[in-house]
């Protein structure tokens, strides 16, 4: 998504800092004055949304990782559990390092002779 912004972002940035290039130089050509300082105002004020936009968008991707990252940290320290609407597969990474542990019990050979 960010991505895309940026892109979209750069785009507006020429064709705005293009448009005023022609008009500063249709103004000029044509020596009317009005024309090229108009121009001249539209082309700073590109320039400057374009700096501004990429502030805000840079400010907020900052923001939207730092926030990920608090979600990441808050579910690495919540205690596990079993509850029956989920998985026990977390509990197997969270105790056993995610390896079964196998465990065979048989009788003792007294109890054997009993039974």
């Amino acid at each position: 998504m960010a991505k895309a912004e940026r892109q979209a972002n750069t785009i507006n940035a020429i064709t705005g800092i293009g448009t005023g290039v022609v008009g500063l130089v249709g103004g000029i050509a044509s020596a009317n004055p009005i024309v090229a300082a108009g121009s001249v105002l539209s082309l700073g004020s590109t320039i400057a949304k374009t700096f501004s936009n990429n502030t805000l968008l840079e400010t907020r991707i900052a923001n939207e990782q730092r926030s990920l990252q608090s979600k990441v940290d808050t579910l690495k320290n919540q205690a596990m559990n079993v509850n029956s609407s989920g998985s026990s597969i977390d509990l197997l990474t969270k105790y056993t390092d995610n390896r079964l542990h196998y465990m065979k019990y048989e009788m003792p050979e007294r109890l054997r002779q009993l039974v």
